[in-house]
């Protein structure tokens, strides 16, 4: 089923193969700004999904907030947050936690402390999107969480970007009480030169240890083992015979991990993976090339102990970028190879397994009539598409990949710690694209109006003008009747209050027609 949905300036397509696939889901669209990372996709306890974006001015205030939606396994919204200060708060990752909740993770503007610029900014919410607390860390001018893992005692550590450099993680409780937080570089700072402006993923280990990956300016790829309190074990990075980086990582059923990233091989990025085993030594490198220009953004471990990978290709003709799902078996043996896309731009940033067996594919795009738009889909492996799908060939290559030693030192990083308190809303319209199955009709808005949707305690019916004396019923999730009265008037306002959170059909009988239409309850 695919869904748009529209939430100030941003706007969500959300789309499914047109077999009989039961679900759907998410990732997240950045106006204007093409997201390099991935994992901001999850799961949800109900068997649906919800993932995290940013948006424009929610509060009318000036700069970006953060967003949360969550969907029903049917793509059916169930609800949504918006978060948001004074001025900037952008989302990089989203982490789904061992309760069910949510940890967002990126940065919002410190304006309001001593010196402006950015900090490292939490939220953390349950499993409805309702914050629990926010933080926000301030250690130098600049400052980003790029991603995030969830540790064996329930507390979180978070890795990212700081200036003036050198890698930078961060280790809070459950509560989000600060624990350490560490940099390491070659020298004491601010006199950094080790070149490592950026470290991308975080998985912890079966020992407890930490596992970092990440870019060299020269670039390399970067890897490091860090222990449990923060004392860096070793740290490895790839010689510059290939340009090569390493974006997302994923810790594996065998106790090890899993990174992906682009490599550059022959004049094209190809994707890379690097198995690391549980002691964090590389047990295997592959190269996957469709004959074009490749990039993984997001990678999961499936239930069958293989890898599914979302990212995009240029092999598309004449897209310029497609989206790219592929799927390999536990030692990188490509399985499926599949593309997705329009006439335009089209991105995958995110992959999560589904409870069927299928697949959820998430990302953006600029083909289907918006200047840039929120893209998923849902996929199971056994039919063929016919929605903007496209069967390619991927060889797969072993890489060679050289690994030098790398002697950086461990430095106590000083954060200056605030609650950062936010803003929080609701709200989003869900708009139909390309529908699969049964057509879900949606009522010509020139003839009837429901709104808002999802909605709180309150829905608007909006007739027109000729057509005052209609029938109006409410029906719950299983069919019972809730309510039933006549419209007198052109707008009609029903009182929900009373009723469950969940998802309800409004049927609207004018002399003229019957509309039916789904509004969500939060």
């Amino acid at each position: 089923m695919t869904r748009i949905f529209q939430h100030g300036l941003l706007v969500v397509l959300l789309l499914s193969s047109p077999h009989s696939f039961s679900q759907s889901t998410f990732q997240q669209l950045f106006p204007g700004l093409q997201n390099s990372m991935g994992n901001n996709a999850h799961r949800s306890l109900n068997g649906g999904v919800t993932f995290a974006t940013w948006a424009y001015d929610q509060f009318g205030m000036s700069g970006r907030d953060m967003v949360l939606i969550s969907l029903s396994d049917q793509g059916d919204t169930l609800w949504t947050r918006t978060y948001g200060r004074p001025h900037n708060d952008q989302s990089f990752s989203m982490l789904g936690t061992a309760d069910g909740g949510y940890l967002i993770v990126g940065g919002t503007d410190t304006s309001d402390i001593i010196n402006p610029g950015q900090q490292l900014y939490l939220i953390r919410t349950d499993a409805f999107g309702d914050t629990l607390w926010t933080r926000a860390y301030w250690r130098s001018s600049y400052d980003y969480g790029l991603a995030a893992t969830e540790c064996f005692d329930g507390g979180f550590t978070i890795v990212g970007t700081s200036s003036p450099g050198g890698l930078y993680l961060v280790r809070i409780g459950a509560q989000g009480n600060l624990i350490w937080s560490r940099v390491f570089d070659k020298r004491d700072p601010p006199f950094f030169d080790s070149q490592v402006p950026t470290a991308w993923g975080v998985a912890q280990l079966v020992d407890g240890s930490f596992i970092v990956c990440g870019n060299h300016q020269s670039g390399a790829a970067l890897v490091s083992n860090i222990n449990s309190v923060g004392d860096l074990l070793w740290t490895r990075r790839t010689d510059i015979g290939n340009v090569v980086a390493l974006r997302q990582i994923v810790a594996t059923q065998d106790g090890g991990c899993l990174m992906v990233g682009p490599i550059q091989i022959d004049g094209d990025y190809d994707c890379l993976f690097v198995k690391s085993d549980s002691l964090g030594t590389i047990a295997w490198s592959r190269a996957y090339d469709c004959g074009g220009d490749e990039s993984l953004f997001s990678i999961i471990q499936t239930t069958d102990s293989g890898f599914a990978v979302a990212g995009y290709t240029t092999e598309a003709i004449p897209a310029p970028h497609d989206m790219y799902f592929l799927k390999t078996d536990s030692v990188g043996l490509v399985q499926f190879s599949i593309s997705f896309g329009g006439s335009s731009v089209d991105i995958g940033q995110d992959v999560v397994e589904a409870d069927d067996g299928g697949y959820f594919i998430v990302g953006y795009t600029k083909s289907f009539g918006y200047d840039t738009s929120m893209y998923a889909m849902k996929i199971n492996l056994t039919d063929d598409g016919a929605c903007y799908q496209n069967n390619i060939s991927t060889i797969v290559t072993d890489v060679n990949l050289v690994w030098q030693d790398i002697e950086l030192e461990s430095f106590s990083s000083l954060l200056i710690e605030h609650s950062g308190a936010c803003s929080v809303g609701r709200g989003a319209t869900v708009l139909p694209l390309c529908p699969v199955g049964v057509d879900e009709v949606m009522p010509d808005k020139s003839n009837v109006q429901v709104f808002p949707n999802p909605a709180t305690a309150r829905i608007t019916i909006t007739l027109p003008s000729n057509s005052t004396r209609s029938e109006l019923e409410v029906f719950n999730a299983l069919g019972e009747r809730m309510m039933a009265s006549r419209v007198r008037s052109s707008q009609t306002m029903i009182d929900c209050s009373s009723f469950a959170r969940g998802i309800y059909l409004v049927k609207v009988t004018t002399s003229t027609t019957t509309v039916t239409q789904r509004v969500v309850l939060e």
